[in-house]
C-alpha cells in the first residue's frame, strides 16, 4: 500500500491536517523576514565627510557649524556635500576617513555603523552576495539532511540556528562576523522554509496538494 493511499483512507485534509498545515506555514514568515530585512538594515543613509577637529553631526547645529562644514567639505555639481572628499589646502581635496550620517529615517544601519561607503561600498554588494550564498548552501544541504535525520529534527535544528544567528548578528561589532552570522541566518532560514513546505505537502492527500 502506498503512503498516498493511507492518507486518502484517513482523510485527505481533515481537522488535524489543517491544524498542522497552518502551524508549519508559520515558519515561512521568519524565513522571509530575515531575507527582506536586508533592505532596511543595510540601507545607506544620507551622509557626508565629517569635518575634522569638531564634534560634527549631519544635522546643522548652528550658523558656526554651517560655516565650518562649507569650509571643509566641497560640493558636487548638484550642490550636495561630498560624501568622500575634504578640502586639504585651498581648493585641493583628499579622501576623508570619517563620516556623519542622517538620522532622519534610521537611527543606525549596518552601513553607518561600519562606514560601508566610498571605497568600502563594494562590501555591501559582497554582503548581499554572501546572503544569497547562504540560501544556496541551505537549499542544497538542509534538504539532504531532512532525508537523513527526518523532517522534524531538521526543522527544529533550523529554528535554533536561525534564532541564535539572527539574535547574535544584532550585537556584532565586526562587519565580517556580522556577514558570517547573516549567512548562517539565511542558511537556516531556507532550511526552515523548505522543511516546513515538505511537511505540509506530506500531511495532505494528493487531491489537496495543489491547493496546499
Amino acid at each position: 500500500m502506498r503512503f498516498d493511499d493511507v492518507i486518502e483512507e484517513i482523510g485527505g485534509f481533515g481537522r488535524y491536517q489543517k491544524l498542522q498545515y497552518f502551524l508549519v506555514c508559520l515558519f515561512g514568515f521568519p524565513a522571509a523576514f530575515q531575507t527582506m530585512v536586508t533592505v532596511f538594515i543595510m540601507d545607506t543613509p544620507d551622509h557626508r565627510c565629517a569635518v575634522p577637529g569638531i564634534n560634527d553631526t549631519y544635522k546643522r547645529q548652528n550658523e558656526a557649524h554651517t560655516i565650518a562644514v562649507d569650509a571643509a567639505v566641497p560640493r558636487d555639481e548638484d550642490g550636495a556635500y561630498s560624501t568622500c572628499e575634504l578640502y586639504r589646502n585651498g581648493n585641493q581635496t583628499e579622501e576623508c576617513n570619517r563620516w556623519v550620517y542622517s538620522r532622519d529615517i534610521y537611527e543606525e544601519t549596518v552601513i553607518s555603523e561600519f562606514d560601508i561607503v566610498c571605497d568600502n561600498k563594494i562590501l555591501k554588494t559582497h554582503a548581499n552576495m554572501a546572503l544569497m550564498g547562504g540560501l544556496l548552501g541551505g537549499s542544497l544541504i538542509m534538504g539532504i539532511l531532512s532525508d537523513l535525520i527526518g523532517r522534524k529534527k531538521t526543522l527544529l535544528l533550523s529554528v535554533v540556528m536561525n534564532f541564535g544567528a539572527s539574535l547574535s548578528a544584532s550585537f556584532m561589532r565586526n562587519f565580517w562576523a556580522f556577514v558570517a552570522l547573516r549567512i548562517l541566518t539565511t542558511f537556516s532560514g531556507i532550511g526552515m522554509f523548505m522543511t516546513s513546505f515538505v511537511i505540509g505537502m506530506e500531511l495532505v492527500g494528493p487531491q489537496q496538494r495543489v491547493i496546499a
